[in-house]
């Protein structure tokens, strides 16, 4: 089975960096969330097209040369550049109850982590721009220069921010992909009128070309759930069952849900977020193990669909 993972990022860091020290100093995890954009399909000549969608994407990392020298120089709101590998762990989830912040134990369960293990990060623009740049961006006359001469300093607003993102659109959120499904697909049919459109969502392993170090050599693969949307999404069922292999193009997808659970101590109901992450594709080329399609069958439709959230949960945090 080929081996490929590539992540491709081009964002805006959302909050302040989280960074972590051990009892000797040592830098032992940064974390940084980045919101990119992307658009809700691809046409056959992999143009972008339909609505744009935002996602808030994790890029984690143990390495302590990349957190001293990158991480730590890195503010909220700035622009960076990333490549790096999509990656599962696995953890235990223990929901914390939120009126006694006590830890329900009998809705501890498994749970997998999904993020970006970074490669390379560049910061390609600082979040804040200076009072002079921001003249000559917006051709200010000398009274609105003299106006606002005593501020000295300017934040970008959101309105700024997204139509930067739009620009860089085509590499704002990128993935390259090769894997084996481990389980059957699900397929939930639809698109009649009044109803969603179809769905399919199927988990690959995928193996590691590269090494990451921090993991330990027994971590060798990673599990990443695939979801696919309207005609592309039938085509797919058609096509693939366990153990299919596949080579994707597509863009990380990141949604929120909430689980309520009632605790078992003081009776309170809690609302707890979590983070599903799948990869949307925008293509998939077939390789061992899959039933091919006739390409009289598979149309030329483009395939513009909303993603809207079904029945199905990666459950990764």
């Amino acid at each position: 089975m080929a081996k490929e993972n590539t992540v491709y990022l081009y964002g805006r860091v959302k909050q302040p960096p989280r960074i972590y020290k051990n009892k000797a100093g040592q830098y032992v995890l940064g974390k940084i969330v980045v919101d990119t954009n992307r658009k809700s399909y691809a046409t056959e000549e992999l143009l972008l097209r339909g609505e744009i969608r935002r996602d808030s994407i994790l890029v984690r990392t143990e390495h302590e040369e990349m957190i001293r020298d990158v991480y730590t120089l890195i503010n909220e709101g700035d622009f960076v550049q990333i490549k790096g590998t999509l990656c599962t762990k696995e953890y235990q989830r223990e929901p914390l109850c939120m009126h006694c912040h006590e830890v329900m134990e009998p809705y501890i369960e498994d749970g997998v982590q999904v993020y970006v293990n970074p490669i390379a990060v560049n910061i390609m623009e600082r979040g804040e721009v200076s009072f002079h740049e921001f003249v000559e961006q917006n051709n200010l006359d000398h009274d609105m220069q003299n106006m606002l001469l005593s501020t000295g300093f300017f934040a970008l607003s959101e309105r700024d921010i997204w139509q930067h993102l739009e620009k860089e659109i085509e590499f704002s959120n990128q993935i390259f992909l090769d894997g084996q499904l481990c389980r059957e697909p699900v397929f939930q049919p639809g698109g009649e009128k009044g109803k969603p459109p179809s769905m399919i969502q199927f988990q690959i392993a995928s193996n590691r070309k590269r090494r990451i170090v921090e993991d330990g050599v027994d971590k060798k693969t990673d599990y990443v759930w695939i979801k696919a949307y309207g005609l592309k999404a039938a085509e797919y069922a058609a096509a693939l069952h366990i153990h299919s292999n596949v080579s994707i193009n597509g863009a990380i997808q990141t949604r929120s849900y909430v689980k309520e659970y009632e605790c078992p101590y003081c009776g309170q109901i809690s609302k707890i977020a979590y983070l599903a992450v799948e990869v949307i594709p925008y293509s998939i080329e077939y390789g061992a193990n899959c039933t091919l399609p006739d390409p009289q069958e598979r149309g030329e439709e483009s395939d513009e669909t909303d993603e809207i959230s079904g029945s199905f949960d990666s459950e990764s945090d």
